[in-house]
């Protein structure tokens, strides 16, 4: 889970040389990718950044969509330059302090209306799972999505019912979607990510990180309808 208490400060950027980061997009290696991790003081482990960016690497310059924002985003934003790279955060002092940290940031307000203790009882009512997304997420084909948000550590939080099945829905309409699901030691990441995504699709686990090639007749099969989330 990511610690919201303290971004990275927009001064630490400078130990980053913008070719330290080309150097990374390019060749996402263990020790440079650890060596970025810790610099940017990342949570995500390196290993997981690792399975991301050599995706990221290949698609690059792609629409690069992010539920969440933390100590990350910018590396995930400057690994996709050239891209457009756009993060979904529920809570709005983190991404005003993600927007202080970084002026560029391409950050956007949602609301969920979940809550994890519903998770058994929505698996099955995906009608109850739709979210209002603003036309600037509906009306883009996004190539790559990570989920890292909302919060889903206990059952007050929204837990990530929604965002898993917003993903689902948008990668519905394109040809293929790389998707990306942290934290999948959990049950309930386990559990939509199985129903939403499928098993089938499932390209690798790396710790707690989950890759997914989505197909659209696969997705079609597992009862997500072929439409975006609904438009605000």
């Amino acid at each position: 889970m990511k610690s919201y208490i303290k971004f990275t400060a927009r001064g630490k950027f400078g130990f980053l040389k913008p070719s330290m980061l080309a150097l990374c997009s390019h060749y996402p290696t263990m020790p440079l990718i650890a060596l970025v991790r810790c610099l940017m003081g990342v949570q995500i482990s390196a290993a997981e950044l690792q399975l991301v960016a050599r995706v990221l690497n290949r698609r690059r310059p792609c629409n690069l969509l992010v539920f969440g924002v933390g100590r990350d985003s910018g590396f995930w934003r400057r690994l996709n330059l050239g891209g457009t790279t756009m993060f979904l955060e529920d809570v709005r002092e983190w991404l005003d302090e993600a927007r202080r940290s970084d002026p560029q940031l391409n950050g956007l307000a949602v609301v969920y209306e979940t809550h994890r203790a519903q998770w058994r009882s929505l698996l099955t009512r995906p009608d109850l799972l739709e979210m209002q997304l603003p036309r600037a997420v509906t009306d883009v084909d996004w190539d790559i999505i990570l989920i890292d948000a909302p919060a889903g550590n206990n059952d007050s939080s929204p837990g990530r019912m929604q965002s898993i099945y917003a993903a689902a829905q948008l990668a519905a309409k394109r040809r293929r979607t790389d998707i990306f699901v942290h934290d999948c030691h959990r049950e309930v990441e386990q559990a939509y990510s199985d129903r939403f995504f499928g098993r089938a699709c499932m390209q690798a686990q790396v710790v707690t990180m989950r890759h997914y090639l989505m197909d659209p007749k696969k997705v079609n099969n597992l009862c997500v309808h072929a439409q975006t989330p609904a438009s605000a």
